[in-house]
């Protein structure tokens, strides 16, 4: 593997499926209740607005790319803002992000990466599927993590 190594990193179909499935099971859940209907409807309500809350936070993602250097320190490619429609990709600034410190919460399993960082005093959570960066990118990256990185 050759660093520094450059992984863009796209939305995750996988994701996207899981959240949508386990919001409408938790509506199929509410409604055989013994509960009355308003407040079955509030729930479900809440359910909606946390669904559309979670998916628009995975279509228009913070960090949009990663770096992955020699000495173990990662540098984080960000998004301008929130602008856009939601199916819109996200525009990335020129020269935004910087170097983050990989905090010793990330967890690395064989099929998710959760990287917890800190940057600029900001805690950054990105969840890694393999369809998110590619099989072979998410492969490097479980390595580099597990051998190379620093955690700060």
């Amino acid at each position: 593997m050759k660093l520094p190594l450059t992984i863009p990193l796209r939305v995750s179909r996988h994701l996207v499926i899981a959240l949508v499935v386990v919001h409408l099971l938790a509506i199929v859940a509410i409604l055989p209740l013994m509960l009355t209907w308003p407040l079955r409807l509030a729930m479900i309500g809440t359910l909606l607005v946390s669904l559309g809350y979670f998916l628009g936070r995975q279509y228009r993602p913070v960090v949009i790319g990663l770096q992955l250097g020699a000495e173990g320190e990662i540098e984080i490619a960000t998004t301008s803002g929130a602008g856009g429609r939601l199916g819109d990709p996200p525009e990335a600034k020129v020269g935004a992000g910087g170097t983050a410190t990989i905090l010793p919460q990330t967890a690395v399993l064989p099929n998710l990466v959760v990287l917890h960082l800190l940057m600029h005093g900001r805690l950054l959570t990105v969840p890694v599927l393999p369809d998110t960066t590619g099989m072979t990118a998410f492969r490097q990256l479980s390595i580099w993590l597990k051998w190379r990185a620093r955690l700060g």
